[in-house]
């Protein structure tokens, strides 16, 4: 669905700007990642995978500060208000390290895909192991693996949807 790229990377330009001409603030902060998103996608879909590669890096390195913030203003006390804009259930960690595997698989570099997405899963099962991770990683699983390999992690898979209760996990994600 790459669409209209040129319209899309002239709204993300525009997004950019007005993020440069308003204060340096927390709130900006929550949102610049989302453009930063937008921009790695119409990177991935004009083929730069080094370009999105290194921009969904910034997307992941942004969200796991932001995270830690979060997770110090609670334990702190502190209420910033930045949680009203991109509140921790709304992360772009999983869609962010999840285009950055795929990105990894175009450069081929598909060790460093699979390693990233399993991090991602072991580190919040519960909040990271979306269908589409779930997917690629079963994917990335039958590029990587014998059979034999690829079927037993699919179902190690399997086995943590089923511990954490995770219904939007697709039966036909899992690829066996």
């Amino acid at each position: 669905q790459v669409g209209a790229a040129a319209a899309a990377a002239e709204a993300a330009d525009a997004a950019e700007r007005e993020l440069a001409l308003l204060d340096e603030g927390r709130a900006l902060d929550a949102v610049r990642p989302h453009v930063q998103l937008a921009r790695g996608l119409l990177d991935l879909a004009r083929d730069d995978f080094h370009a999105a590669r290194d921009t969904f890096r910034a997307v992941i390195e942004a969200e796991r500060k932001r995270e830690r913030e979060q997770t110090m203003d609670v334990v702190g006390g502190g209420d910033t208000g930045a949680h009203l804009l991109v509140s921790a259930d709304e992360s772009l960690l999983p869609v962010a390290v999840n285009n950055y595997a795929i990105t990894s698989l175009y450069l081929k570099r598909l060790g460093d895909a699979v390693t990233t997405l399993e991090a991602l899963v072991r580190e919040d099962p519960p909040r990271h192991m979306t269908d589409s991770v779930v997917f690629n990683l079963c994917t990335m699983y039958d590029l990587s693996r014998d059979q034999a390999t690829s079927v037993q992690r699919k179902r190690v898979l399997q086995e943590v949807a089923r511990r954490y209760s995770l219904s939007d996990v697709t039966e036909r994600s899992y690829r066996l």
